[in-house]
């Protein structure tokens, strides 16, 4: 079993970066000139709330127990990442008992840049059903593009030494833009690299959560 540590006692941010990866413009004030006359077109700029929600999903398989898999990504990933991904990962705090109600806070060293950090409190760890579900609430790309995201990873048991994970990442946008394909992908593969690198791990250190 690995114990938490917490390597950051600062505070984290205020706030998110604030230099947005997609910038919601106003509309053009367009000028007609259909025969003599000039029409000017003062529609009103979009409302500033607007926003576009958004769902992707991703499953993956490993060649991990279910067991191994939950307890490594999802009860103990704040061990984990900056033990197993340390060119990512510069240090965690754990605020809680890593059960439903915690929150993570991981920063990022500047390999991970636009990214600094990232706030995740964990709202649902259901053991039984070997449910995860958690909302980042500041940093990551909350502030940059997303106002925000939430995760649900389900992970199941395909046999002794197998399973899959279902993640489903539901979003609302910063604008009336909705999130480039490109962007997502980055998302999904991001996520699929750190659990590729948690089954790395487990597969050359049978003992571990075992």
């Amino acid at each position: 079993m690995f114990k938490a540590h917490a390597d950051v006692t600062d505070d984290p941010p205020s706030s998110s970066p604030t230099t947005p990866l997609y910038i919601c413009t106003q509309p053009d004030f367009s000028l007609h000139r259909p025969s003599h006359h000039r029409l000017i077109d003062l529609s009103p700029p979009a409302p500033l709330d607007d926003m576009v929600a958004g769902c992707c999903n991703l499953e993956l398989t490993f060649g991990v127990s279910v067991h191994r898999m939950w307890k490594a990504a999802a009860c103990e990933d704040h061990v984990m990442y900056p033990k197993i991904v340390p060119e990512y990962f510069a240090s965690v705090e754990l605020i809680g008992d890593s059960e439903a109600g915690s929150t993570k806070i991981f920063r990022f060293t500047p390999a991970a840049k636009p990214l600094s950090f990232v706030k995740d409190h964990v709202e649902v760890l259901d053991h039984a059903s070997h449910t995860l579900r958690y909302k980042t609430i500041e940093g990551g790309y909350v502030g940059l593009t997303l106002k925000s995201i939430t995760f649900e990873y389900r992970y199941e048991a395909l046999s002794d030494d197998a399973c899959a994970v279902k993640i489903k990442m539901e979003y609302d946008t910063l604008d009336d833009k909705p999130v480039g394909g490109e962007e997502v992908e980055k998302m999904k593969e991001g996520t699929a690299r750190l659990l590729k690198a948690v089954e790395g791990y487990l597969l050359a250190n049978p003992g571990a959560c075992a």
